[in-house]
């Protein structure tokens, strides 16, 4: 091989890698960070507290109104 082929034939291959690096880099730098376990572990904590809370202001909430009803009851039955 002649010494001109050789190096355009390096430069080419040169350019070919800097290209590929050069998607991969791009690639990389686009994909969303994961998210560590530790924070995952405490969104489902916090979605179970979520139910929880929810669960008893529903219960809070039929507690009163049927207390409500009961002293409605009382007071209108004297």
């Amino acid at each position: 091989m002649k010494a001109f082929e050789f190096n355009a034939l390096r430069k080419s291959e040169t350019k070919f890698m800097e290209k590929i690096t050069e998607n991969l880099k791009s690639a990389t730098i686009g994909q969303p960070e994961n998210i560590p376990t530790r924070w995952e572990t405490e969104g489902c904590f916090a979605d179970r507290m979520i139910n929880r809370m929810t669960r008893i202001e529903r219960i809070t909430e039929r507690l009163h109104s049927e207390l409500n009803q009961y002293q409605s009851k009382c007071f209108l039955g004297v």
